[in-house]
């Protein structure tokens, strides 16, 4: 075995073994181990693989007549998709477009626009409204009580799922987070609803548990969804959410903009952008013609996304996957042609990445706050008029994409910006009644999820000021 990896074994995997009780191991038997590593990648891989390839078949409604497809949003632009894809109506739209005034630490102002999602429903709103009305549209049919939604810890997408869904969520935890209060309250959130919890990041027994649960529901015909709802039918929802916008202006109920700043999770909010774009220029709409498409600026919420973009490209790949994908859907009811695809990878092409995690934003934590996130969402607290009900800036999303927003208008005053505010309004909690309760279903979870949340909720007469019960 040539020296060089067999330090590579000793360095790299030992630590491994170590980790797992076996102690010191040949180069061979750590050889094995690797294979076994990757093996075990490829699988998980495979299995990821056919979750999002369900999200380019989920198109057959099972009762299209019993919806409300005056309420469908993509449907006013295309009638032909009326019964022939699922959508089921989850959120009020449009949401409306306001402008304000926000003052910058140097004492200069700067107008601004902010694109309304998180008022899209009273019960939890957000841009994972607009994918979930596709994605459960398209699995009513699918077997099973339970739905599997796979996310970060305190995922915005989990608590959309269990307030929307009407079925028990399997909420599984793909990764720890930096210490935040408002994922904490998602996760009391999600624990008010039928829910069960899996948490791969929590040890060797939980990440085969997770494995074995994720292979169980796709070969049992269960919904799972991907993180942050990113499967090409839900970048449908979020194009229609851009050909609103291109409306909104069109009907001077928006002023022109330059550039849209956004957080960047999974991408699927800036997948659907590109494609409504796309989608109103196929239209015609006379918005967004050449030379003056707004620039999409998304932010990297996520130290791994990030760093797997830097190195690779990885997630701008899986972003332009999801436009053709979904592009590949619309072309398929006959609803528009391959220009669009075309425009919209080219849109998506020309996306202007912050990769958060840098010497200028700090925390290399997935989840909380950062000092210059905290400044952002300080400045944005400076908006006039004030907006009603306040954005909810919180240290995972909004408040990342809002302190890069501010710096980038320090330096470009004339640029007219628009912020997609991402975040609910409101934090949902079901009311149980004299039932047990989110704080009693605490006690029975993994120790990380109790310290979690004791550890970023301290007063419960608090955290009962903040949440709406439903």
């Amino acid at each position: 075995m040539a020296p060089s990896f067999s330090k590579f074994l000793r360095h790299r995997v030992l630590p491994v073994t170590t980790l797992l009780g076996i102690g010191y191991a040949s180069p061979k038997i750590l050889f094995l181990l690797l294979l076994l590593g990757i093996a075990t990648a490829v699988y998980v891989g495979r299995l990821l693989y056919r979750v999002y390839k369900n999200g380019t078949q989920w198109q057959n409604p099972e009762n299209p007549e019993k919806e409300n497809w005056e309420k469908c949003v993509l449907a006013k632009y295309f009638p032909t998709i009326k019964g022939r894809i699922g959508w089921t109506s989850l959120g009020d739209f449009p949401t409306k477009v306001i402008e304000g005034t926000i003052t910058l630490e140097t004492g200069e102002t700067r107008k601004i626009q902010v694109k309304r999602e998180d008022l899209n429903s009273e019960k939890y709103g957000g841009n994972k409204v607009r994918s979930l009305e596709y994605l459960l549209g398209s699995t009513q049919h699918m077997k099973g009580e339970e739905l599997t939604v796979l996310g970060g810890t305190g995922s915005n997408q989990i608590v959309a799922t269990a307030v929307h869904s009407g079925r028990t969520v399997r909420s599984v935890y793909m990764s720890e987070e930096a210490p935040d209060r408002d994922n904490a309250l998602n996760i009391l959130s999600v624990l008010s609803f039928p829910t069960t919890l899996t948490l791969p990041y929590a040890g060797m027994s939980h990440r085969f548990d997770f494995i074995s649960k994720l292979k169980n529901s796709l070969n049992t015909n269960e919904p799972v969804f991907f993180p942050g709802g990113a499967q090409p039918v839900g970048v449908l929802g979020n194009a229609s959410a851009a050909l609103e916008l291109a409306d909104q202006i069109k009907c001077n109920s928006a002023k022109p903009i330059t550039d849209i700043f956004l957080p960047w999770g999974s991408g699927c909010t800036s997948a659907g952008i590109c494609l409504g774009i796309a989608l109103s220029r196929f239209l015609n709409m006379g918005v967004w013609s050449d030379g003056n498409i707004p620039v999409i600026r998304p932010v990297f919420i996520h130290d791994k996304g990030a760093a797997v973009e830097k190195r690779a490209g990885i997630m701008s790949y899986f972003l332009k996957r999801l436009v053709r994908d979904a592009t590949d859907i619309l072309i398929s009811l006959g609803c528009v042609d391959d220009s669009v695809k075309t425009d919209a990878l080219e849109i998506a092409s020309n996306i202007k990445a912050t990769l958060y995690y840098g010497e200028r934003y700090g925390n290399p934590k997935y989840g909380g706050h950062s000092a210059h996130s905290k400044n952002g969402k300080k400045i944005m607290e400076t908006m006039v008029p004030e907006p009603s009900p306040p954005l909810w800036m919180c240290g995972c999303f909004t408040a990342k994409a809002s302190a890069v927003m501010v710096d980038f208008l320090e330096s470009n005053p004339s640029r007219d910006v628009l912020f997609w505010q991402t975040k609910s309004a409101v934090q949902p909690v079901r009311e149980n009644g004299e039932g047990e309760g989110e704080w009693d279903r605490l006690e029975r979870q993994h120790a990380s999820i109790k310290n979690y949340v004791s550890e970023n909720i301290k007063d419960k007469d608090e955290y009962k000021k903040v949440v709406s019960k439903l």
